[in-house]
């Protein structure tokens, strides 16, 4: 297959994977669901805006065909969809001006914006703060909810995050930027 499709093929998978975890998710007792659907839904949300960032930036997709390939709870990604609709949103902002995202709920995880320097948002930049912030979102839930199935969420999203600096680290030393 050519990139195109594999890419396609790849989008399939993970939209199959992320739906059955939100559906694996509202299985869980009532009394367990509200930090894990919160921790899960968080992390959707920014997934989905940083693939819309990534779509937009890097392969100069229009809005309407951005919008297909965000994840979505129901079959046809909208506005109306939960996961969507901050990514949805951030697709009407200016991606070369800092002023266009000064509302943005998480413009916490922007690169800076350097006076006398052009600026442009940096999808690498806004990843890594989404690692951040989900990682600091976890352990938090962690220590508030023990003895729940949260424990196992946030622990998983906790070692997620230590395994991404690991490997960094680790090729980081193989390419040799690390002395």
């Amino acid at each position: 297959p050519n990139n195109q499709e594999q890419a396609e093929y790849d989008f399939k998978l993970d939209l199959q994977f992320f739906r059955g975890l939100w559906k694996a998710v509202d299985s869980l007792p009532s009394s367990e669901k509200a930090p894990v659907k919160a921790l899960i839904k968080e992390k959707l949300i920014l997934d989905n805006c940083l693939w819309a960032i990534r779509l937009k930036n890097y392969y100069k997709m229009e809005k309407e065909e951005i919008i297909k390939k965000l994840f979505s709870i129901e079959d046809i990604p909208s506005e109306k969809d939960i996961l969507c609709q901050e990514a949805i949103k951030i697709l009407d902002y200016d991606f070369d001006s800092y002023d266009s995202w000064k509302k943005w709920k998480y413009k916490s995880l922007l690169n800076e914006n350097l006076e006398g320097e052009v600026w442009f948002i940096d999808p690498i930049w806004v990843q890594q703060g989404i690692k951040i912030y989900l990682m600091k979102k976890a352990y938090k839930s962690f220590h508030q909810f023990p003895f729940t199935a949260n424990v196992l969420v946030s622990w998983f999203f906790i070692k997620q995050y230590e395994l991404d600096c690991i490997r960094k680290a680790v090729e980081g030393l193989r390419i040799g930027e690390i002395a």
